[in-house]
């Protein structure tokens, strides 16, 4: 067995767009960094387009996609009903991203800040000190049969999604109970040949829509499910995005189907697919020696199942904790990490929580109703579009209150929000009692308290 061993201050595990960010961020401060990804590069991570808030790109301090990166600016964007009648119109500052292109300039600005970057590299066990400090990792080197590679590290950093390959090795996480399939988006995203621009352009006449305008149909299997339909300006292709919770079909299904229904389009360009855990965050995203970025630590935004901005912030969030701290893996930096984590990211995404659980609940009828009753505002869906929490602007109460007949007509609909939509103000609250020092027995009872007030139907 071919053996080799590095030494670093941080090992990241995972090169999507977090883990890479991370690994340049914090190689970029002078610190020994080693990047490591099990597949190739140059197909790490997701691989599809994903729309990103510019705030975003903002907060995690990094440049804003250009050229073939951004596949669009924010555009105009129609919600619709399941049965295409009931629809809100608005404009955006979503990014349409191709993911891709976005992990390989975050990979090269880590190998241009000096992060060590290993492809082929299959994390196969994890060497805990006395402290249950993570010390060292091993990894299976696929380019080399019998290759093996020993990284020693004062902070290990899970940045492998779902599969979470490094927090499924450590106690803290390892017990962890794994989703529920009402709690998993089933997604898949893919750009196909538009086959005849005249049936496309009767599509969208159809819809009442004109080439470029993403329309997206919510419910179309009930609950929580979507259909999203873009026809390029000029005709010639088409932009699909299509997912529901683990109790449908799933996004794949979806996209068939509207294949089926509409044969103008075409032979498939790229795209990618994936399950996407729904959950609040881990209530507790480190421990001292290992931190979870992006979706190992469940930072995606649960209404509309989007990881890619939350994981480049939870990066930049991370570099800011460690700062100039001597040790990396100290517990006061993972602590720092976590409660800053929690009071920003994780409190908005678990009042949005509160809402998909709500929307997973809906029948197509009643999700139609919704739409059409005018409570959700264009100010508020966008608040959501853009992973924010809705401003004072955001509420139209005359056009609200107008709503109301509409949703007294269905009386599980109208309770559902009565008594679901004051725990999203709870959630907040809850998130901004995260406690800010290392104290176990007090993250206990936090993370019990937040089940307890979040969780019950």
């Amino acid at each position: 067995m071919v053996a080799q061993h590095i030494e670093v201050d941080v090992a990241v595990v995972g090169a999507g767009s977090a883990g890479a960010a991370a690994a340049g961020m914090l190689a970029g401060t002078g610190r020994a960094v080693a990047l490591l990804e099990s597949r190739p590069f140059a197909r790490a991570g997701a691989r599809w387009q994903n729309g990103v808030p510019a705030w975003m790109f903002e907060r995690a301090g990094l440049p804003p996609p250009a050229g073939a990166e951004l596949v669009r600016p924010g555009e105009p964007w129609v919600m619709l009903g399941p049965f295409g009648q009931a629809r809100t119109a608005l404009p955006t500052s979503i990014l349409q991203v191709d993911v891709g292109r976005l992990n390989d300039r975050l990979l090269a600005e880590a190998r241009r800040a000096g992060a060590r970057c290993v492809e082929g590299a299959e994390l196969v066990e994890v060497d805990l000190g006395p402290d249950g400090r993570p010390r060292t990792a091993g990894f299976a080197l696929a380019p080399w049969p019998g290759g093996r590679l020993e990284v020693r590290a004062r902070l290990f950093l899970d940045a492998t999604g779902r599969a979470g390959a490094l927090r499924t090795r450590l106690p803290a996480w390892a017990a962890a109970a794994p989703p529920r399939p009402e709690e998993v988006c089933l997604a898949a995203q893919e750009v196909r040949a538009v086959t005849d621009a005249v049936a496309a352009r009767a599509f969208l006449e159809r819809l009442g829509l004109e080439p470029g305008v993403e329309a997206s149909r919510l419910g179309l299997a009930g609950g929580f499910s979507v259909s999203t339909v873009r026809v390029a300006p000029d005709l010639g292709s088409v932009a699909l995005l299509a997912g529901t919770d683990g109790r449908e079909a799933g996004g794949r299904v979806l996209l068939e189907r509207l294949r089926a229904a509409e044969p103008w389009i075409g032979p498939r360009l790229r795209g990618g697919e994936g399950a996407i855990d729904l959950r609040r965050p881990c209530a507790n995203l480190a421990v001292p020696g290992a931190a979870l970025l992006g979706e190992a630590g469940r930072l995606v935004f649960p209404l509309h199942a989007s990881g890619t901005g939350a994981g480049l912030v939870s990066a930049r969030l991370l570099a800011e904790a460690l700062d100039s701290s001597p040790d990396p893996g100290a517990a006061e930096v993972a602590w720092r990490y976590q409660a800053t984590v929690q009071c920003s990211l994780g409190g908005v995404h678990a009042a949005y929580d509160v809402l998909r659980r709500l929307i997973a609940a809906l029948a197509p009828p009643e999700v139609e109703r919704l739409i059409a009753s005018g409570l959700l505002t264009p100010g508020l869906v966008t608040a959501g579009l853009e992973q924010r929490l809705p401003g004072p602007g955001a509420l139209e109460p005359w056009r609200q209150v107008r709503g109301l007949p509409r949703l007294l007509g269905s009386p599980e609909l109208a309770r559902a929000l009565a008594t679901r939509l004051p725990r999203m103000a709870l959630a907040l609250a809850v998130h901004r009692a995260y406690p800010e020092r290392p104290d176990e027995a007090a993250l206990g009872r936090w993370a019990r308290a937040e089940a307890r007030l979040l969780d019950w139907d």
